[in-house]
């Protein structure tokens, strides 16, 4: 691409751009692909490192989503445990995340503050119970 090339698009024109430095990790850096319709999955078990969705509201535990993603990675010659799944916006919810924990998901992000320092505090709390009560430990 030379100075003079953009890239344009319906909706926007982007002028080139370069990002320096560049990694050191070889191949790269680990990719997270996040998203959870059915070509970001599809991607995902193409070529990504991680597959990072946030939760369909008809599949919050992704009870549906982790095996047809586990399938799609079979189909593309890939091992089906080889791709980690994380969750985005996880529920803050003992249930939820022992579904997570028994179907394989590696990683959880979960919102934990409050409007103030107590609030925030007692949500933290609230969070080590559960990881506790989830993980046992």
């Amino acid at each position: 691409m030379t100075v003079d090339d953009q890239a344009d698009g319906e909706f926007v024109r982007l002028q080139p751009s370069w990002c320096w430095p560049k990694p050191l990790q070889d191949p790269h850096p680990k990719i997270y692909l996040g998203g959870s319709g059915p070509v970001t999955m599809k991607h995902a078990a193409e070529w990504a490192d991680v597959w990072y969705p946030t939760p369909p509201v008809d599949d919050p535990t992704l009870e549906r989503s982790l095996p047809a993603f586990r399938r799609l990675l079979e189909e593309n010659g890939r091992e089906p445990d080889s791709v980690p799944v994380g969750v985005a916006s996880g529920a803050v919810d003992s249930r939820v995340l022992a579904t997570y924990r028994d179907i394989g998901v590696a990683h959880v992000n979960i919102y934990c503050g409050g409007d103030s320092r107590d609030e925030t505090l007692e949500s933290l709390d609230q969070l080590q119970a559960m990881r506790v009560e989830v993980l046992d430990r």
